[in-house]
């Protein structure tokens, strides 16, 4: 067997989540799915929800059962509200 085929079998064994950025990029889109598809990890995809689904209809990628997260709007992760104005003195 080769050295990717036993990464891959090790990877199926320990099934990990995997967060990709750059959701809306064809490429990380296929890669999520073929890590979804042959059950190498779970995936998780940040991005845009919109975009990324637009982009999975244009690629006719099935991306069901992958996690999308929104950076912006998530409440962990999003950039903090800005702080109030202060006074003048």
């Amino acid at each position: 067997m080769d050295l990717l085929a036993e990464l891959f079998d090790s990877a199926r064994q320990h099934l990990r989540k995997v967060v990709l950025p750059e959701g809306d990029d064809e490429r990380v889109l296929a890669a999520a799915c073929r890590l979804r598809r042959e059950r190498i990890a779970v995936p998780i995809v940040l991005g845009d929800e919109a975009a990324i689904a637009q982009m999975a209809s244009r690629a006719a990628f099935d991306v069901s059962g992958i996690e999308v997260i929104d950076p912006r709007r998530h409440a962990r992760l999003g950039c903090p509200p800005p702080a109030p104005p202060v006074g003048r003195r």
